[in-house]
């Protein structure tokens, strides 16, 4: 049986867990203080949650008895946490105290603090797990490679555009995808770790949506301020497309067929549904207050659209054969982080 997690920033700090079968909250675990970020290892055994308090932590959650096993301190204001596809390790990025921090997945402790400047906000880790590239997104703004073996830093040679603020792989790990709030993408090759081209987009990207397609042959990059999604040809680095959606275009998803891209547009509380065949919107679907940073996850299978809407404390239910709401589910205060067991 899989479930759904979902963060609520609520006054004690809560997980929702969510019965994809029935669409009904069966357990709520507490947890710190401002939980934003879940991610689970690859046997769905453990659920990790990222506390945003001071001082930080991560509540380990035993996915079969939905319950904290064990808490982990690291460094305050943290903003992102990535597992590594072997589940061995986790990656905790730790903005105010500029550093990431390694915990060992199996004793829950912390085994290495890697000091990254200039505010580290963003992380991702390659497909094979051998490197784990974070996203500094204050001042001179770098992206920082770590050897996830050694953890010591392999390059920090990028210098990368002003509001930096998500990335994408390609999932055979060659090419690197970075936005930049100078309304351009650059592309990155990891075997060299140098910066192959530069792809110019229009608008003003705010809170970036990106996705890579399951076949590593379309990425898919939002704009705010155009309302737009740009598709990006991974194999010539041109914009093939640029798709109309909803105001303000922020998470999107794509199924694992590939075959339907799910934008979650947060000035009007929408669901733009892009079919990628044809790289145009089939249908629109209004869901609650999304609000910023939109929760948006799909269910292994595809057949289901899970949308945390903030501003009103539940989580929309979208069946994605029929593109209708099927069910709206209450959880906790805020709800913002929202995760899909993976088994």
């Amino acid at each position: 049986m899989s479930f759904v997690y979902v963060a609520n920033l609520d006054d004690v700090g809560s997980v929702s867990v969510i019965d994809i079968k029935t669409h009904s909250v069966i357990a709520t675990v507490e947890v710190g203080d401002d939980p934003r970020v879940i991610q689970f290892t690859p046997d769905g055994k453990l659920a990790y949650v990222m506390n945003d308090t001071s001082p930080g932590s991560i509540s380990i959650i035993d996915t079969k008895t939905h319950s904290v096993i064990a808490t982990t301190l690291i460094g305050n204001n943290s903003s992102d946490l990535q597992i590594s596809p072997d589940g061995k390790l986790a990656y905790v990025a730790s903005v105010l105290e500029e550093f990431v921090c390694v915990i060992d997945t199996k004793t829950h402790s912390v085994i290495a603090n890697v000091d990254i400047v200039n505010a580290p906000r963003v992380i991702l880790i390659t497909p094979d797990g051998s490197v784990a590239y974070v996203l500094s997104t204050r001042g001179q703004q770098r992206l920082t490679a770590i050897d996830t073996k050694t953890h010591n830093i392999i390059s920090t040679n990028f210098i990368i555009g002003d509001s930096a603020n998500n990335m994408v792989i390609t999932p055979n790990g060659k090419m690197l995808y970075v936005a930049t709030d100078m309304r351009n993408v650059m592309v990155i090759d990891t075997k060299t770790q140098s910066i192959i081209t530069t792809i110019a987009i229009g608008g003003q990207f705010m809170n970036i949506g990106m996705v890579v397609a399951p076949d590593g042959k379309f990425v898919y990059v939002g704009s705010g301020q155009d309302r737009t999604v740009s598709v990006i040809d991974t194999k010539s680095h041109n914009i093939i497309a640029t798709v109309d959606v909803g105001e303000r275009p922020d998470n999107m998803v794509i199924t694992p067929d590939g075959k339907l891209l799910y934008v979650a547009n947060v000035s009007d509380n929408t669901i733009s549904v892009i079919d990628t065949k044809t790289n145009s919107v089939i249908a629109t679907i209004s869901v609650n207050d999304i609000g910023n940073n939109a929760g948006i996850t799909l269910s292994l299978d595809g057949k289901f659209l899970y949308v945390a809407n903030m501003g009103s404390g539940n989580v929309s239910v979208i069946e994605t054969k029929t593109q209708s709401l099927i069910a709206t589910v209450p959880v906790g205060s805020n709800p913002v982080g929202i995760t899909v067991a993976p088994v």
